[in-house]
């Protein structure tokens, strides 16, 4: 939760959320350097790692979405939809809260699913998760490091690129809902 305050916000929430992802970053970095002197980063099981990482970040700033909407009495639905955009008819924070459900349920789909990429097979819930993702970036390996590099528009994997993003979102979410009002996306920040 945050306060809004006359000269910006108070949000330990986020501030929080900004440690946990520069420490990612870090174990991301060190990762990547042993990536790039791999000759077989995949079968070293670097690729993964990564992913692991990555999908840690996602479900963190999903715990962080889900700390801050609720004071505001709206649903989880409106929420998601506030911008920034990412495009394919998608905010930054469905993606993100796409990615997070990606990571935490991937293996309740099963295997056959997973592996030969059965969308028509997943539950309604676990489609339109993929759904969400594939406008952004194809269902396939490394799914959330693909994810993560459509939303920052960087191939490095920084997860902190992602908060400059939902702290236009946090910003937008309270310009929109604060004190009952209900504008238009047209009125929000980063929207044309």
């Amino acid at each position: 939760m945050y306060l809004k305050l006359d000269d910006g916000y108070a949000d330990g929430d986020l501030q929080l959320l900004a440690q946990h992802l520069e420490r990612l970053d870090g174990a991301l970095a060190g990762l990547n350097d042993r990536i790039s002197a791999s000759p077989d980063p995949d079968a070293e099981g670097l690729l993964d790692t990564g992913e692991y990482f990555i999908g840690a970040g996602f479900e963190a700033v999903q715990r962080y979405l889900s700390a801050t909407y609720p004071h505001l009495e709206i649903a989880k639905s409106e929420a998601l939809t506030v911008p920034p955009d990412a495009g394919g008819g998608v905010s930054i924070v469905q993606a993100i809260n796409a990615g997070a459900n990606y990571w935490k349920h991937l293996d309740e789909w099963g295997l056959r699913n997973i592996v030969v990429r059965d969308i028509n097979s997943l539950n309604r819930i676990a489609r339109q998760t993929i759904e969400t993702i594939a406008s952004l970036t194809p269902w396939a390996d490394y799914t959330c490091s693909n994810l993560l590099a459509a939303l920052t528009g960087a191939p490095d994997c920084s997860l902190g690129k992602l908060m400059p993003l939902v702290t236009e979102w946090r910003y937008n979410l309270n310009t929109r809902f604060e004190r009952g009002r209900d504008l238009p996306n047209n009125e929000i920040h980063g929207t044309q």
